[in-house]
C-alpha cells in the first residue's frame, strides 16, 4: 500500500512539476538513510531498556514475595532504592533522547 501511494504521488508530481519532483527524488536516499539510522538506534536502546525493566521487575517481585522477611528486617528502604536505581538508567536515557529530539528534530516537523 505504501509503495503504491509513493508511486502515485511521484506520478502526480511529475505531471504538475517535473523539476521539483527530480529534486525531491534526489533527497529520498537521505530520508531512507535517516530512517534506517533511527530504526537501528531505537531497536538497540529498546534491548537495554528491556534489560533494566526486567531487573526492576525482579527486584519488585522478590520484595513482594518475601514481604514478611523484608518487613521484619526493616529492609523496605533498601529494596526501594534498589528498584529506583534499576530504573534510573532508562529514565536518564529517555530524558536525554527527548532533549535531542526537541532540539534537533522537532524544528524540522514544523513545516
Amino acid at each position: 500500500m505504501t509503495v503504491f501511494t509513493l508511486l502515485t504521488a511521484i506520478i502526480i508530481a511529475f505531471v504538475y512539476g517535473w523539476q521539483l519532483t527530480l529534486l525531491i527524488l534526489a533527497c529520498i536516499p537521505f530520508v531512507i538513510a535517516a530512517n534506517a539510522a533511527n530504526v537501528s538506534s531505537v531497536s538497540g536502546h529498546a534491548a537495554k531498556d528491556q534489560k533494566a525493566l526486567e531487573e526492576a521487575g525482579r527486584v519488585s517481585t522478590e520484595s513482594v514475595e518475601n514481604i514478611r522477611t523484608v518487613a521484619s528486617l526493616t529492609r523496605e528502604e533498601a529494596f526501594y532504592e534498589k528498584y529506583i536505581n534499576s530504573l534510573n538508567g532508562p529514565y536518564r536515557w529517555d530524558l536525554f533522547s527527548l532533549f535531542l529530539f526537541i532540539k534537533y528534530f522537532k524544528p524540522f516537523t514544523l513545516f
